[in-house]
């Protein structure tokens, strides 16, 4: 554990166990309140592989032990996979041990992908979908999904997220757009009331005084995620509930032909 290679969310294709070298580590760090789950893909006909995950008080002294451990795999088919929640109330170090099991017959080496997935934890209330349960699109371009807004040129509505915490002081909120347009730019904006009423290709989901908090330029999967101060830039104070989305330009394909979209809402109340 002590000389663990470090991983973060994604894959690691074609790694391989050798059973004379020793078992393969790995460490993590996760952040307060997210999930950690770690897949170990293998064909369990050419060596079984087992995986085990310990904390950072583990380290020096039980960790690799085999024994004193959080989660394993151990089900001696294909595959295996861990899953464990941070709910230590801060950033956390997690080792994950891949051991070729030490009675799989004559094979002393097996190939495996390795992949991790720590998902945030997301805050605030999904409001205004695009579904016609709250009022109808604009053009008859309601979506299936309940939490994302009305259908743009993807055939799909796009959807708002956050992740981070409502904490006004910790300033680590940050505000994702999913299944949007590729390379297109978006604004995320902040009312101080909530309503619904058709706009462009979607619905406006809020009112009163309005803030364009920060613009974005969509990847080339459809996503963006702000980068700076939220905090700062939508002016907050504790006690505050503010209701955001994203809206966002659809040039190509528009729905409703107005070029522009919305995704639905997120109701957040600051602490």
């Amino acid at each position: 554990c002590a000389s663990a290679a470090v991983v973060v969310d994604g894959s690691y294709p074609g790694l391989a166990v050798f059973k004379p070298a020793g078992d393969d580590f790995f460490s993590v760090d996760v952040v307060d309140g997210a999930t950690l789950t770690v897949d170990v893909l293998f064909t369990s006909a050419d060596g079984d592989i087992d995986c085990y995950l310990y904390d950072s008080a583990t380290l020096g002294t039980t960790c690799g032990d085999k024994a004193d451990f959080l989660d394993n795999g151990f089900t001696g088919s294909d595959n295996e996979q861990m899953s464990w929640v941070n709910l230590s109330g801060s950033t956390q170090t997690y080792y994950i041990q891949v051991n070729l099991w030490d009675n799989s017959g004559n094979e002393d080496c097996n190939v495996y992908d390795l992949v991790i997935d720590i998902a945030e934890p997301t805050m605030g209330n999904s409001m205004c979908a695009g579904d016609g349960s709250v009022i109808a699109c604009p053009c008859g371009n309601e979506s299936a999904d309940a939490e994302s807004g009305c259908l743009n040129s993807t055939t799909l509505g796009s959807k708002i997220t956050a992740t981070g915490s409502p904490s006004v002081v910790a300033d680590d909120a940050v505000f994702h757009l999913s299944q949007a347009p590729a390379g297109e730019t978006a604004v995320l904006v902040q009312g101080t009331s909530m309503t619904a009423f058709p706009f462009k290709d979607g619905i406006f989901c809020m009112g009163t005084f309005t803030r364009r908090v920060e613009f974005a330029t969509l990847d080339s999967n459809g996503e963006a995620e702000t980068v700076g101060s939220i905090a700062t830039q939508a002016n907050l104070f504790p006690g505050q509930t503010r209701w955001y989305q994203w809206w966002h330009r659809d040039p190509l394909g528009s729905v409703c032909g107005a070029g522009s979209n919305t995704s639905n809402g997120l109701e957040i109340t600051w602490i």
